[in-house]
This record gives C-alpha cells, structure tokens and sequence, in this order.
C-alpha cells in the first residue's frame, strides 16, 4: 500500500515537472537509461509528447536523394510534378556548413517509465559591443508653440 501512493506521488512530481518546462528544450531520461532530448509538446494524464530532433544529411553524390524529394519520386506518386532523378543541382551547405539539417518527429514517452526530467542548459554569452545608453543626450528642443 506505502509502495503504492510513493508511485503515485513519483509520477505526480514528473507530470507536474513536465507541465513546468512545457514548450522548452528538455532532457528525459527513461527507466533503461535512454536519454531523449526535445521539446516537451503536451502533457496528459498517461503520456508526455515530444518533438525529438532528428540529424539528417544530404547524399553528396545525388544531392536530390533527401527524403522529400524521395517521396517526389516516388513511381506510386502520380503527380504531375514528378521531377527527374537525373536532374542535378548545386547543393547548398546546411547548418555547420556541411549538407545536413534537423527534423522533428512526435514521439510520445509514457510517464510511469520517465526517471527524471530536467531543461538543456545553454550558456550565456555576454555581448561583445557596450550596452545601448539609456538616455544620456539632452532631449530635442521644439520650438515654442505661438498663440494665434
């Protein structure tokens, strides 16, 4: 019985954790040690969904052969768009400078096999160039306003 409200109390605090950093970059971390990183997407009663980041790279031989334009191609897709395979282009340099990108997918985790939940810390950068003065210069003299 004790086990029992322990474990409700466990998933009570991993659900209310997870409502707290909805739509931030967070790091689960499963019951067999899996540790997912994503953007924590809703929070429900069984299950707490997430866009997990997927590192996609471009074919330096065929830089057509990505998945969407895979798709494109496709034999079982009778659109009247349908591009050559042959058909070549300049591949453009993704993020880091190589052919790659990143693609979200939904996944959802269930909240019993959830250990711990907690936010990706990102640095902070103090800025190179001085900070904006408030208000150092005198304010702009109008001219007085005349009676008619």
């Amino acid at each position: 019985m004790n086990f029992n409200r322990e474990y409700e109390m466990r998933e009570d605090s991993i659900k209310n954790k997870c409502t707290c950093y909805l739509f931030f970059d967070a790091i689960l971390v499963l019951d067999d040690g899996k540790m997912v990183n994503g953007i924590i997407e809703k929070v429900d009663d069984d299950n707490v969904g997430m866009l997990v980041a997927e590192d996609m790279q471009i074919d330096e031989e065929n830089p057509m052969n990505t998945p969407a334009n895979n798709a494109m191609n496709n034999p079982m897709n009778n659109n009247s768009m349908n591009m050559n395979s042959n058909m070549s282009r300049q591949p453009r340099p993704g993020f880091g400078g190589y052919n790659r990108y990143r693609r979200y997918g939904r996944r959802n985790y269930p909240i019993n096999r959830i250990n711990r939940v907690g936010l990706v810390p990102f640095p902070i950068i103090p800025p190179i160039y001085p900070p904006y003065p408030i208000y150092p210069y005198p304010p702009y003299p109008y001219p007085p306003i005349l009676p008619i």
